[in-house]
């Protein structure tokens, strides 16, 4: 399941922290620092300010140099950006925006990887995505028309993509007059799941309104939020999540990833026999964590394709829920960015609506699937180039 996602590829260096260092000083220049610490050279903590090694402490510091330089390869060159602090870092095959801060004694203060990108063009890099998973379908589409796809009806398992379905279904709900954005749900334990998310730490009897419920569903895919509000649909009527099929909440997801036998059997089941053994999950517990951590199994998932996934975004990318967290999509490059992903092991989706200031709209949904991890850190760093050019394929 997807945690929040940054708006870069990448989890990063760190935290702007204001403050003085007391007797340290640091005489390299900033392009010399960032050119050695990618490259695991002659950097100490005299280079970094008390807060900051508090915050990450230099052996952390260097572990992420090391991640780093074995992703994308060693820096051949650090020159400075386009605005003061900022300095763009080249390796052989990426180009890395990097924003550097100094205290007045001259030690690091703060230190952001704002943005790798793979140096490759859009229409390169649309090629190679299905080399990324053995199972791949993306869309691209240009104000509706098409512009890049392999296999955009093929239905993938999408992760916590498919709260973009719940979303639309809950906004129909609302536009029918069946409930609405300030209605209020109360938290009970049947609908405590695992993270990504914080709502499963409320104390049981917590009320908060439907808004509260989908913006945390969207912008940080909390399950629990998720699951209170298919609970809050499934007694509307005529607005049963997944059109009455056996749908599955992320706690009964997590069940039955803790069972593989158990999800098997479900994987293979009628629609009336998948019913009865989720209605037997209800009164199961909620395993751990380490329980759940297996690759993706087929047929214990949400299924759905780029076409209907495009779609689905398309209609509610005007809510604040959809645009909360941009993703990969760099907020400066757009008029508007609406995004969620879903993943879990061996399952990665992103799906995006993106509107330039000329009113041009753009959709690009994109899902990989396979038994066994993806590499993620090639895919992250395409999408992220892919989304900072695609005006480009407009040329």
């Amino acid at each position: 399941m997807m945690k929040r996602c940054l708006v870069l590829p990448v989890t990063l260096l760190i935290y702007a922290l204001s403050a003085l260092s007391v007797g340290a000083t640091s005489s390299m220049s900033d392009a010399t620092f960032l050119r050695n610490l990618w490259n695991e050279q002659a950097v100490t903590a005299n280079d970094l300010s008390p807060l900051f090694l508090k915050a990450v402490p230099l052996e952390e510091l260097q572990e992420l140099s090391r991640q780093f330089k074995a992703d994308y390869g060693e820096a051949t060159s650090v020159v400075p950006g386009a605005t003061a602090g900022e300095f763009n870092l080249r390796t052989a095959t990426h180009d890395v925006l990097i924003t550097l801060g100094r205290g007045d004694d001259g030690t690091i203060t703060s230190l952001l990887v704002k943005q790798i990108q793979v140096r490759a063009s859009p229409k390169e890099l649309l090629a190679r995505l299905p080399d990324f998973g053995h199972d791949h379908g993306h869309l691209l589409l240009r104000n509706g028309r098409v512009i890049s796809q392999a296999s955009p009806t093929a239905d993938l398992a999408i992760g916590s993509g498919f709260k973009i379905f719940v979303l639309q279904q809950l906004e129909d709900a609302i536009n029918a007059g069946l409930t609405g954005w300030e209605t209020i749900l109360i938290l009970e334990p049947r609908h405590k799941s695992l993270p990504s998310g914080t709502l499963q730490n409320w104390p049981d009897g917590h009320r908060l309104t439907v808004e509260t419920a989908a913006l945390l569903m969207i912008s940080q895919s909390d399950n629990t939020a998720t699951d209170l509000i298919m609970d809050h649909l499934a007694e509307l009527p005529s607005h049963r999540p997944g059109d009455n099929k056996a749908l599955l909440t992320t706690r009964q997801f997590f069940q039955l990833k803790a069972d593989p036998i158990l999800a098997a059997e479900f994987s293979s089941a009628s629609e009336e026999t998948r019913r009865e053994l989720l209605e037997r999950l209800s009164k199961a517990e909620l395993p751990s964590v380490d329980a759940v951590s297996r690759p993706y199994q087929p047929g214990i998932e949400w299924y759905a394709s780029a076409e209907d996934l495009c779609a689905a975004l398309d209609r509610i990318a005007h809510l604040p829920a959809v645009t909360a967290n941009p993703g990969f999509a760099l907020e400066d490059d757009w008029h508007s960015a609406a995004f969620k992903g879903g993943s879990e092991i061996g399952v990665l989706n992103h799906t995006y609506v993106l509107d330039e200031a000329d009113g041009t709209r753009w959709c690009f949904s994109a899902t990989w699937n396979q038994t066994e991890p993806l590499d993620e850190t090639a895919i992250h760093a395409a999408l992220g180039t892919l989304l900072a050019r695609l005006p480009e394929l407009a040329e």
